[in-house]
């Protein structure tokens, strides 16, 4: 691990390199359960696999006025690109989120809820052409509160958010 000289944190590009080079579901239980309680969610459920329905994480906390509020995270460990046939393209990651966006969860408490955020989460960065490929489709995920953590902002949370979280 590179680290800088004049002190004992990783470099920028040393957390990215660490993020990119984990597999999949050590990047979601290591890295990305942790930070999303640091985010304020109370509870951070792993559901990945083949049943996720485009939900690798599902996250719960009580908002601003107390009321149950869901969270849910597609994670992908691929560099994501404009070509429409490859799998890896943004269209294909579209269709998972807007899955996720329109699922409901049950919870403990009897009800089900439909998510208030749905995040897609990659340690790569998601480069302008590939969002213009499909920007119709991204663009009609908006109101459904779609975020994306690409590689940059996922670097910039955990050093924010899990400062002392070992890469």
């Amino acid at each position: 691990k590179r680290r800088d000289s004049h002190d004992d944190k990783p470099t920028y590009q040393a957390i990215l390199n660490s993020l990119q080079n984990m597999q999949e579901k050590d990047l979601t239980q290591k890295i990305l359960i942790p930070l999303f309680y640091a985010m304020g969610h109370n509870k951070v459920d792993y559901h990945g696999g083949v049943y996720e329905a485009g939900k690798d994480l599902v996250c719960w906390k009580l908002d601003e006025l107390g009321s149950t509020e869901l969270a849910v995270a597609q994670v992908k460990r691929i560099k994501i690109n404009a070509a429409a046939s490859s799998s890896r393209s943004f269209g294909a990651i579209v269709t998972q989120l807007q899955q996720a966006a329109e699922t409901e969860v049950p919870y403990t408490d009897g009800l089900k809820y439909l998510p208030a955020t749905v995040y897609f989460v990659t340690p790569f960065e998601v480069n302008t052409r590939a969002l213009e490929s499909r920007f119709q489709a991204y663009a009609s995920l908006r109101p459904r509160r779609v975020k994306i953590i690409d590689g940059p902002l996922l670097v910039r949370l955990t050093q924010d958010k899990l400062p002392r979280i070992s890469l």
